[in-house]
């Protein structure tokens, strides 16, 4: 009985240096950095890091709500099964890749722009 009481003070201890900002250790959080107050360390907000997070959040809440969805865009494929691609021209890795992703759910193909270094450049920044 005793053993119980003890776990749930240290518990309640735990959770009131926490909500103070106290870090009782571990890994830092995301979002967060560590910084020593005199003798115990505190979690402080890492605001480039939140701002990730806000943005997560934000994103989640569209999908979920049937707006906008996060998606991964492939563009070149470096790796099959374990083997480097790298040495393969350019347009028999991306024909594999198009086949690969076909149909796949969050993944996007990636067209290949028709334009040199400054040209492709130029020809981003002009999309809406």
């Amino acid at each position: 009985m005793q053993t119980n009481a003890l776990v749930l003070k240290l518990l309640h201890a735990k959770r009131h240096l926490a909500s103070q900002g106290v870090f009782s250790g571990g890994k830092r959080p995301f979002g967060y950095d560590i910084v020593l107050d005199g003798e115990v360390s505190r979690l402080v907000p890492n605001e480039a890091e939140m701002a990730v997070i806000d943005r997560m959040q934000a994103m989640a809440l569209m999908t979920k709500r049937g707006g906008a969805q996060a998606s991964l865009v492939a563009f070149d494929l470096l790796r099959l099964e374990g083997d480097d691609q790298r040495l393969r021209p350019i347009e028999a890795r991306r024909d594999a890749l198009m086949r690969l992703v076909d149909g796949v759910s969050g993944i996007l193909f990636s067209e290949a722009l028709a334009a040199e270094g400054g040209g492709v450049r130029q020809g981003v920044q002009a999309r809406p």
